[in-house]
């Protein structure tokens, strides 16, 4: 249909132009030249179309990976902030510190007024407990399992 409306379009501008024709040799470079740059036209056009619609896709796709990511990973962490509310109330403050705020074992230590090294069994025990009730969860998906395990090995 492309090819169809390329001819008929090359036929009107000559038949528009036909005083610019004496000899039907003219005529017929004419056509011949006006198809083929109307040709090569229609492909590269339709070559920018396709790549606009893949690059769309993908961007389409990209999207749709990073909203489910972030589903997963809001799913995890109210799973494990919920875990962590279970756990003593010294070790929850540790593990509250160190995993949900992202806090080292000096910075909780200090703030929490706390021992270093208590922190740091204090901190052992609280994700053992979450590891264990991590692998007890049935509910949770395969994806949500790896992310919960890999944010308590921090």
């Amino acid at each position: 249909m492309a090819a169809e409306d390329i001819v008929s379009e090359c036929f009107i501008n000559a038949f528009q132009r036909k005083e610019d024709f004496p000899s039907l040799g003219q005529l017929k470079s004419f056509l011949f030249t006006a198809a083929k740059n109307a040709a090569l036209n229609y492909i590269k056009a339709q070559k920018r179309h396709d790549d606009i619609h893949h690059s769309i896709e993908r961007g389409a796709d990209r999207y749709s990976i990073d909203v489910e990511n972030a589903y997963i990973k809001t799913e995890v962490l109210q799973f494990i902030s919920g875990e962590i509310e279970k756990l003593p109330p010294q070790c929850r403050q540790v593990v509250h510190l160190a995993i949900i705020e992202g806090k080292s074992a000096p910075e909780i230590a200090a703030e929490l007024n706390m021992a270093y090294q208590t922190v740091l069994n204090q901190k052992a025990k609280g994700v053992g407990l979450l590891r264990t009730a991590v692998l007890k969860n049935k509910l949770l998906s395969l994806p949500m399992l790896v992310l919960a395990l890999n944010m308590l090995h921090r």
